[in-house]
């Protein structure tokens, strides 16, 4: 696989997040959306930087498939555990604002969250929580 996207899409990936369900029954994932790939890509690539800094190359999409997939051929059961961890935290927010304000204090219209994504989880979410703390 040399894209994320493939990588996202791949029997292998899918067998990995039906794992997860196994795991988590009332986990439910929204339809594959187009713009999964980049963001996890953006990612990867701000994970690189915090690391090594900006004088590195930017790693390739290939270079993040085969980082994924050894990172969960090494520790799969400490990462879904993870992942399940944060699935069920998600799950008890009751509603996730965007911080604290005092009475009567409120966020002008631009500056409050969006909501992109109701009731489901990302194909991408495995990939993702590695992106970030791994």
């Amino acid at each position: 696989m040399k894209t994320i996207e493939q990588f996202l899409t791949s029997d292998w990936y899918k067998q990995v997040t039906a794992e997860l369900v196994q795991l988590k029954p009332m986990v439910k994932f929204v339809e594959h959306a187009s713009y999964e790939s980049s963001m996890l890509m953006d990612s990867f690539r701000e994970r690189k930087y915090v690391l090594e800094g900006f004088n590195g190359p930017a790693p390739t999409e290939e270079e993040c498939v085969q980082w994924i997939m050894e990172q969960i051929a090494e520790d799969k059961d400490e990462i879904m555990s993870y992942v399940v961890a944060r699935l069920a935290f998600s799950e008890h927010l009751d509603d996730d604002p965007d911080g604290e304000f005092a009475d009567g204090e409120e966020l002008d219209a631009g500056d409050r969250s969006e909501v992109v994504e109701v009731l489901g989880f990302t194909r991408s979410v495995i990939a993702t929580l590695l992106s970030m703390i791994w």
